[in-house]
């Protein structure tokens, strides 16, 4: 991989941005097309995205700076360039920019792809935390989510854990408390 920018509303690669999230995420899992374009200007929130000399897209993270986490709301590999061992780079390349701790939401180990998802992350050093997680809806016909988090930070205390599940819920879902 040669170079990787951070999004600022750039329209010539939003659209593949956008692309890459509609073949990476259901609806259920993702905002409106729109709303990324507003968040986009929140100082809070980025999409880095990564691409070839060429500014073919080949995958993008984008998350919120929380007060002492960062939080990945979404990560994805263009579908063209998967199973190369790129998310795995790209992922890296993330965690070593950051000077915090980073946090995420996963399915819970009950399938196949969210067990081999969660140890993708274990991987990286993630750890998987118990406690009871929901993710809000992103859509109000929607439901919320049964989800859990993790961290690259050391294990949380449940009270540390609920602390840092309102403050997602309060920054990334605006849901104030």
């Amino acid at each position: 991989m040669n170079h990787a920018i951070i999004l600022n509303s750039s329209p010539e690669l939003f659209n593949q941005f956008w692309s890459i999230m509609v073949e990476s995420f259901p609806e259920s899992e993702r905002k409106l097309r729109e709303d990324y374009a507003i968040q986009l200007k929140t100082k809070l929130f980025a999409i880095k995205l990564f691409h070839d000399e060429s500014d073919d897209l080949k995958g993008f993270i984008g998350w919120w700076q929380l007060k002492k986490h960062r939080f990945v709301e979404h990560f994805a590999v263009s579908s063209k360039f998967r199973n190369q061992g790129l998310g795995n780079i790209i992922f890296r390349e993330f965690l070593n920019e950051n000077t915090h701790p980073v946090v995420l939401e996963v399915e819970p180990p009950i399938e196949e792809m969210a067990i081999r998802r969660i140890g993708f992350y274990e991987r990286l050093g993630f750890l998987l935390h118990p406690y009871s997680y929901f993710q809000p809806p992103y859509h109000k016909e929607h439901s919320p989510l049964a989800l859990q988090l993790m961290t690259n930070s050391p294990a949380l205390s449940e009270e540390g854990f609920n602390e840092l599940k309102h403050e997602v819920y309060q920054t990334v879902y605006g849901i104030v408390s």
